[in-house]
């Protein structure tokens, strides 16, 4: 059996957080995960981080106190960058448990995160975007297919070995609205919006060719938007165009008919063998 002892409300400290963060986890508790920690570490620099709310469970059979949640919120508060000040005139919010036995501990642990009471990512996407003005404007449904679009274009970029790269689990992602010292996640976020309304707009559900078009708008932006808004629109003159082949391909390759599991490297060298000569002919215009 497991029961709610106590409530208390204490001024946040460093001591408060370090000792928290040093109490022995519940056996089972689970790995660190560091977009949580970031996401809480943006809260903070962006000044709305308003205090955190804990949970320690005493255990009658071994006589320890455990940590039952908060691993995130005091283990960002204890590693804190250089810079970053510790809060001040804070409270934190601990709630005591006690339970009988080790036996007890999973109904402990499941008191907390319940995956039942967890919304879905799209859900989640709008906790986030709530938090930044400049996207009021984007649907939620819009803003998961640019952060899964990010999520690639990021994994191309580690691969690379990018030192900056930020690499985030689904339900995380829209952290890449906020991540500091990163502004062209917001500005890549503005320009795909452009592509909302042209005739290939589903195009953008398939994070494979946003991370295409964010490689290449880092590359080279003019050419990037006139080669996307050519493909998205499929309206170049000239029926044989590179652009008017590539949205043909890409929409047998999306059909209900095709493999429900896309080739990413038959992509990727499509869309790299169009873009490639599309660039060779731009410049041969300019000459």
């Amino acid at each position: 059996m497991y029961r709610k002892l106590a409530v208390d409300s204490m001024p946040l400290t460093p001591e408060l957080a370090a000792e928290f963060a040093a109490l022995p986890p519940l056996p089972g508790e689970r790995d660190v995960r560091v977009a949580r920690r970031m996401y809480l570490l943006v809260q903070l620099q962006r000044g709305k981080f308003s205090g955190p709310d804990w949970a320690d469970g005493h255990c009658v059979a071994t006589g320890l106190t455990y940590r039952l949640d908060g691993q995130h919120s005091s283990g960002m508060l204890t590693t804190l960058p250089e810079g970053t000040h510790f809060p001040t005139g804070l409270l934190a919010t601990i709630t005591h448990y006690e339970f009988d036995s080790m036996g007890d501990a999973a109904d402990v642990f499941n008191l907390f995160n319940n995956p039942r009471s967890v919304r879905n990512n799209a859900d989640m996407m709008g906790t986030y975007a709530a938090q930044v003005p400049e996207l009021e404007a984007y649907s939620r449904d819009f803003l998961v297919d640019v952060a899964n679009g990010f999520y690639e274009y990021e994994q191309k970029r580690h691969a690379a070995k990018a030192k900056d790269a930020v690499l985030l689990p689904s339900r995380e992602r829209g952290i890449y609205f906020m991540v500091p010292n990163r502004p062209d996640f917001l500005e890549y976020t503005h320009w795909l919006a452009n592509f909302r309304d042209r005739k290939n707009s589903s195009f953008l559900h398939r994070s494979i060719i946003v991370a295409d078009m964010l490689t290449h708008r880092a590359a080279d932006a003019a050419i990037a938007e006139a080669f996307w808004g050519l493909v998205f629109s499929e309206n170049h003159p000239d029926p044989d165009d590179e652009t008017r082949m590539l949205a043909e391909w890409f929409r047998e390759q999306l059909a209900v008919s095709a493999k429900p599991k896309l080739d990413m490297k038959a992509f990727r060298r499509k869309t790299a063998m169009a873009w490639k000569r599309f660039r060779i002919s731009q410049s041969v215009a300019a000459a």
